[in-house]
């Protein structure tokens, strides 16, 4: 059960709310746990084969009074 619904009082739900976001230490540790799920990411793409496919396309046009341009 998601503790919004536990909670009917929006004033409650506001100030839980606002000392969630300001809380330090569970914002660090969120942002650890992020870090610690990037390197096995990261880890796993060392042992683990991947298939990437990518695409490009270019143009390049010379200016009619330079040594490029003049040529063409």
């Amino acid at each position: 059960m998601n503790w919004r619904q536990y909670f009917d009082d929006d004033n409650l739900i506001a100030l839980i709310d606002t000392a969630l976001l300001r809380n330090q230490e569970l914002n660090m540790m969120l942002k650890e746990i992020e870090i610690s799920r990037n390197e096995v990411r990261a880890r796993k793409g060392e042992y683990l084969p991947f298939v990437g496919l990518q695409a490009g396309a270019g143009f390049d046009k010379a200016a009619e009074y330079t040594r490029t341009g003049a040529c063409g």
